[in-house]
């Protein structure tokens, strides 16, 4: 079988109809922060799941980049996220959105490629 391999946009449609990848998302989400040190709870309104989800995690990541530099890109390593992209993006205006949608859409992914493999 060929493995799946759906594009941003297609991952943002399948968390917005998908409560159960949703779910499996922000567990992904929560146990990668977790590596980090983070001991909150990730929550979302489910009727709107992704933008709750971005939204929390742009304030989480702002915090870390603010606070401690080294963390911050740690987790951009945990999350596998392309460091040239990241730097790109942190010059933008507001990059904290753009970079926390891209982080769920790789803990998406990650549970997409999780759920086919095993």
């Amino acid at each position: 079988m060929k493995p799946i391999h759906p594009t941003p946009d297609q991952l943002g449609i399948l968390l917005y109809s998908d409560l159960q990848l949703i779910e499996d998302t922000k567990n992904q989400l929560q146990k990668d922060l977790q590596k980090m040190g983070w001991d909150g709870q990730i929550s979302y309104e489910p009727e709107n799941a992704l933008e709750s989800l971005t939204e929390l995690l742009a304030k989480i990541l702002a915090s870390y980049l603010e606070k401690d530099s080294q963390r911050f890109f740690r987790f951009m390593y945990i999350l596998d996220l392309d460091e040239k992209k990241v730097l790109t993006i942190l010059k933008q205006e507001n990059p904290f959105h753009s970079i926390a949608h891209m982080a769920i859409m790789r803990e998406c992914m990650k549970v997409i490629l999780r759920k086919n493999m095993g």
